[in-house]
């Protein structure tokens, strides 16, 4: 009897033990399906990631915790400096979120891709390291060309080997910095052409000299020219206006094939242009201009470009700005290194006249294409050197400049609307400020307890850059730029209190402000 209550105990003890063990690895199961945040006051703007807020999570194509799929989203965060974010995991089926008060810095460098690392010139050729550049970009500036700095020791007039550093720093003082190696060899082609003088400009006239025909020995024989445009690496150009980018595409679709060379192309739209355009004067719409800048963002001189090629497919007429807006933006598209250029052009009967033409590089070398003329006279400016037509006088580098390649220009904005919201404890949503209004201002007032605080939250229409300025009573309390903000603001005292929020995008303002009594 005594040995069988023994055993008893010993199999109730075994039972027990057996069901703490259960409920042990339940505790722990259950307390490892819980999400625990990391405490966090900095985050990488552009570079946030689930492994900056929980630990013990693996991520490939997908994140895992435990073995199993986790999900998350963070806040939508548009700007540096500290601000507040939400946090929201999902696993199991479940919902974890936590709120942060940090610090979004940008530790990420700007890029800079270049369109060869190595490259090989002949000697005493025009040398411009910006045409090497392909494209800048970062995680949270607008950079362009403008913003590198160019260390070039590249001597054009000795063979020898040299290099070019491109250095590109953002706001944040993040810096990248690319090297171009530049071989410069000598010229093995002989001939009797003269270097283009970049010191002389063309331009236009009925009555251009008709002394140009060029002779045998001034005349660049077809052959060369046809083998150094064929030669030529192409990069196609759109404007980034629809209308006009698909009437140059169905223009170069219905003159040329795939099969045809680049020379042929090229010969095809500048023959076209000549055949399209009725030279007739005619004023130019600067309001359909300024309506240009503003919808795209164009450069002026962008913006005059694709007016006055537009107008002439659409009424057959134009001046020499139209024939050469017009050639210019289809061997753009084709793919040719093409700029209008303006200056002046010998007459016939003495002195010189304004003008504006087509001039393309073409192998290191910059090459007259002259439509309007050719299309008055009926010599040929087709791909001519300066010493083969000596009438033209322009600057040359001062003109490719003007050219911005139809990016957006940082001056040019739109009128853009703002929504307020304001939450805690004053409650007011939904007010729009409209920047295009005669007086872009609203005037909101509120009422607060001591130690009462509210948050002003900003919305525009317009996805762009803003500046905006906070005022306290007169006092600017924060100034910075931002696509999207909250602003805090905290009352502990009785008095009157105004906030003066200024939001402004290059000539465009608005303001919103508010009076707040506390009592």
């Amino acid at each position: 009897m005594k040995k069988k209550l023994i055993i008893s105990l010993v199999i109730v003890l075994i039972l027990i033990f057996i069901i703490c063990l259960i409920i042990f690895n339940k505790q722990d199961k259950q307390t490892d399906s819980n999400i625990v945040f990391k405490e966090v006051t900095s985050l990488n703007y552009n570079d946030i990631k689930i492994t900056d807020f929980i630990s013990n999570v693996t991520c490939e194509e997908e994140c895992f915790y435990n073995d199993e799929k986790i999900e998350y989203k963070v806040s939508d965060i548009t700007e540096l400096g500290k601000q507040n974010i939400k946090v929201t995991i999902i696993y199991q089926g479940k919902e974890y979120s936590k709120e942060y008060e940090v610090e979004i810095i940008d530790k990420i460098a700007p890029l800079i891709t270049l369109t060869k690392e190595e490259i090989e010139i002949k000697k005493d050729t025009e040398f411009n390291p910006l045409d090497y550049v392909k494209e800048v970009s970062d995680n949270y500036d607008e950079l362009s060309n403008d913003n590198i700095k160019i260390e070039n020791n590249v001597d054009i007039n000795k063979t020898g080997d040299y290099q070019v550093n491109y250095t590109l720093t953002d706001s944040s003082n993040n810096t990248v910095t690319v090297t171009l190696k530049v071989k410069v060899v000598e010229d093995e082609e002989t001939n009797n052409e003269e270097k283009p003088d970049n010191n002389t400009k063309p331009s236009d006239s009925n009555n251009q000299s008709g002394s140009n025909n060029q002779s045998s020995s001034n005349n660049q024989s077809s052959s060369s020219l046809k083998n150094l445009i064929n030669k030529t690496t192409l990069s196609p150009l759109k404007t980034g206006y629809t209308t006009l980018d698909n009437k140059i595409s169905n223009i170069i679709s219905n003159n040329t094939n795939s099969s045809v060379s680049k020379y042929d192309k090229l010969r095809a739209v500048y023959d076209y242009v000549k055949k399209k355009i009725t030279y007739k004067t005619s004023p130019i719409n600067m309001n359909e201009v300024n309506d240009l800048q503003e919808k795209y963002g164009f450069y002026l001189n962008d913006a005059l470009i694709a007016y006055q090629a537009l107008y002439s497919l659409d009424t057959g007429y134009g001046v020499c700005d139209n024939y050469a807006s017009l050639f210019m933006l289809l061997a753009r598209r084709i793919g040719f290194d093409a700029y209008t250029v303006s200056g002046r052009v010998n007459k016939a009967g003495g002195g010189t006249t304004g003008h504006t033409w087509v001039m393309i590089k073409i192998s290191g070398k910059y090459y007259i294409f002259d439509p309007q003329i050719e299309d008055t006279n009926g010599s040929d400016y087709f791909g001519k050197t300066d010493s083969q037509l000596p009438i033209y006088q322009y600057t040359l580098s001062s003109e490719i400049n003007k050219f911005k390649f139809f990016k957006k220009d940082p001056s040019v904005t739109r009128d853009f609307k703002l929504t307020v919201n304001v939450t805690g404890d004053y409650n007011q949503s939904g007010i729009t400020v409209d920047s295009a209004s005669r007086e872009p201002v609203y005037y909101d007032y509120a009422i607060l307890k001591p130690n009462n605080s509210i948050t002003i939250n900003l919305k525009t229409s317009v996805n762009q850059k803003y500046n905006v300025s906070v005022k306290l009573n007169g006092e600017i309390i924060s100034n910075t730029n931002f696509t999207g903000k909250s602003i805090k603001q905290s009352f502990e005292k009785s008095g009157n209190y105004d906030i003066e929020i200024k939001l402004t995008s290059g000539s465009h303002y608005l303001y919103y402000c508010l009076n707040v009594t506390v009592k």
